[in-house]
């Protein structure tokens, strides 16, 4: 075991308004399974690359620890390569043997390894890549620290089990991560960028969170109790005050001859001293009740609420589909079914939970959906022009409703092909309406398009900017990210008066996707995966938005957490 100390910690990105890290102290030991948790924007990827040295800061970073980053970066041109000389390529010392070990306790099939690259899923090359990761960690044991983040972003519910299973049995890392779910069953410390400080705590999320609703709770009330006291001890000594000045002024007019017989110009004077010593007794407590006052609600997650603007179709029935076969591929001829024999309705008030493995169909059933003539679908980031994909084809594709070798497989290469523009389709066969005129706001799970101002994106959608912009503020968008942003790394780059929204972190785009969306009046949100990497505050934010709000939704999620607060039907697939 060895400790992480950081001292006295600042940096900040070139052009930016404010600092990343102000002046932050705070140490952890490397046998600790530490969650790292904040919004995003607030430095959790960056405090990564700082403990590897990759940026400069002012104050002191000191650790013993060989620390490691995941995810690795593959290279373009490595795309081809199998997986054993892509891992080859990133730990020469590492032999195959290591990883094959820990592929076997990630349930995964050692053959990955020696697959191209490009063939393999998300799912498996985070396996593969975590594999790598704890496999150098065997040969650096009490010496190695990884530092692991995001690794279940796309992932499936049955890849992300396999994931949890595998932290829960490694020994010290530092896990970013937005998944409530993951962090209970993975952490045993968590460490959380709050709006104004570091806090580090011994617990996993939901112990934390616990904790800082009690503190939020118990910081409101003494800031009502305070507000109370300020504006009583304001009123105690504007009448004290004017005592003090009704007894001076007695004592300056008292006349001895006039008034014989009563108090005299010593009563009044003693009388106005006492008076203005409570005054400024009163003051100087009213002074210290702000004082404290300020010392509250600093950390409060309490960002203004989000609003949703649903509309109720005259149709009950919004979507109908009856022995329905989803097919890819150059024409029906040629083509691989992703999906078979599915019965769906989706009425008003339904929010169906889309769930299955990675493959198994479940943006393929989406595509087709928008692919509806009689629908008119509200694109939350491309034109109309580039919607024409969705534009499926109802040719028969009879006779070619059978898998192709083997099915997961199959489906799950047809997807990752159709999402990247490689396959025709979708060709259906069987039934699937929707109702006359419906209007569909869409969330793709893919945000490599948002390229470009963001003002112009604004623009293309028809929004009115000032709604836009506060809807984002609400999303925690700093402001700063409206008007200047560093085009990238630490100290010494240039920064860009037009920010360009290939900038964005993940996080921060999804969320101009979600804004996009929220400010469409629609009868259906169909949303694909929208949460991948947006912080836990905003998960919590959306999770009460739809349930206030009550959307007629079809969505694709894999936080466990959120899908079991908001959905009223799952649909498996």
């Amino acid at each position: 075991m060895s400790q992480i100390s950081v001292s006295g910690l600042t940096f900040g990105y070139e052009g930016a308004l404010e600092n990343v890290f102000t002046n932050v102290s705070f140490s952890f030991d490397t046998d600790w399974k530490l969650g790292l948790i904040g919004r995003n924007g607030k430095g959790k990827t960056t405090f990564l690359k700082l403990l590897l040295g990759e940026y400069e800061y002012r104050g002191a970073i000191s650790s013993s620890a060989h620390m490691e980053y995941f995810p690795y970066k593959i290279p373009e041109e490595w795309m081809g390569l199998p997986g054993t000389e892509i891992c080859q390529r990133l730990s020469a010392e590492t032999e195959d043997w290591q990883i094959l070990k820990e592929l076997s306790q990630l349930d995964a099939d050692g053959e990955l390894l020696y697959r191209p690259w490009e063939t393999l899923s998300h799912g498996e090359r985070t396996k593969v890549m975590l594999a790598l990761l704890f496999a150098k960690e065997s040969g650096r044991p009490g010496d190695f620290y990884p530092l692991i983040d995001e690794p279940t972003s796309h992932l499936d519910a049955g890849a992300r089990e396999s994931v949890k299973n595998y932290l829960q049995g490694k020994r010290g890392f530092l896990l970013v991560s937005h998944d409530r779910w993951l962090l209970d069953a993975c952490t045993d410390h968590i460490l959380a960028l709050n709006r104004s400080d570091i806090q580090v705590c011994r617990g996993n999320f939901t112990a934390w969170w616990e904790n800082k609703e009690k503190q939020d709770a118990f910081e409101r009330r003494e800031n009502e109790r305070l507000e109370g006291q300020i504006s009583r001890l304001s009123a105690a000594a504007g009448r004290t005050g004017a005592w003090a000045d009704q007894a001076e002024d007695r004592k300056i007019g008292y006349d001895p001859i006039k008034e014989r017989g009563r108090p005299g110009r010593d009563y009044f004077g003693e009388k106005s001293r006492k008076m203005q010593q409570q005054r400024k007794n009163l003051e100087r407590r009213r002074l210290q009740s702000i004082e404290e006052k300020k010392g509250l609600l600093h950390n409060l997650e309490e960002p203004d609420e989000l609003k949703l603007f649903p509309l109720r179709h005259y149709k009950e029935q919004y979507l109908y589909a009856k022995d329905l076969d989803i097919f890819y591929g150059a024409a029906p001829d040629d083509a691989v079914c992703v999906l078979k024999n599915i019965q769906m309705t989706v009425s008003a008030g339904d929010r169906i939970l889309l769930r299955g493995k990675n493959g198994s169909g479940k943006s393929s059933l989406i595509k087709a959906i928008l692919g509806l003539p009689e629908v008119e679908v509200l694109d939350a980031g491309r034109s109309a022009a580039g919607r024409s994909e969705w534009r499926g084809n109802r040719e028969d594709a009879a006779g070619r409703s059978e898998w192709r070798g083997n099915q997961e497989d199959a489906a799950e290469r047809s997807e990752s092909k159709e999402s990247r523009g490689e396959l025709g389709g979708p060709w259906i066969r069987g039934e699937l309406h929707g109702a006359p005129k419906l209007l569909i706001s869409y969330v793709s799970q893919d945000t490599s398009f948002l390229k470009g101002s963001l003002a112009d994106y604004i623009h293309g959608l028809g929004i009115d900017q000032a709604l836009f912009m506060g809807m984002l503020r609400r999303l925690n968008f700093e402001r700063e990210q409206f008007a200047a942003r560093p085009s990238g790394g630490g100290k010494g780059k240039k920064s860009s008066l037009s920010p360009d929204m290939e900038e964005f972190s993940e996080g921060q785009k999804k969320k101009v996707l979600l804004a996009a969306s929220l400010l469409q009046k629609a009868h259906l949100y169909i949303w694909d995966e929208p949460l991948n990497y947006v912080d836990v505050f905003s998960r919590m934010q959306i999770e009460d938005l739809i349930l206030k709000y009550k959307p007629t939704m079809l969505f694709v999620e894999h936080d466990r957490a959120f899908g079991d607060k908001i959905a009223t039907r799952v649909m498996e697939l």
